[in-house]
């Protein structure tokens, strides 16, 4: 222990985080997963259910490889930093489809 660093324990854990975060990610991928769809339609007209899978499927692949990292992230910053940090990213670009409304 270094001199004049006092450690202190962490606090107990609360399943409101976790409601929070889930609620947060699950709202943020739905509000943006309709304009996502008109566009597909649009893009794609024959397609959109494929594009659709494959989108679906590449945010699977890429959360399941950025899973780790993420993991050993927090426990070197903390759990709750990376979780704000992860739903502010989520959550992120639904005031821009305001800004620019497409669909």
């Amino acid at each position: 222990q270094a001199a004049g660093v006092a450690w202190t324990r962490p606090g107990p854990a609360r399943v409101t985080h976790a409601v929070v975060v889930v609620f947060l990610e699950f709202f943020a991928w739905g509000l943006l997963t309709t304009p996502m769809l008109t566009v597909l339609h649009e893009t794609f007209p024959q397609h959109m259910f494929l594009m659709n899978g494959l989108v679906q499927g590449v945010k699977g692949f890429l959360s399941f490889l950025s899973a780790p990292l993420i993991g050993a992230l927090s426990d070197v910053w903390g759990r709750k930093s990376l979780l704000l940090l992860t739903v502010f990213f989520t959550c992120a670009p639904i005031p821009f489809m305001r800004i620019n409304p497409c669909c």
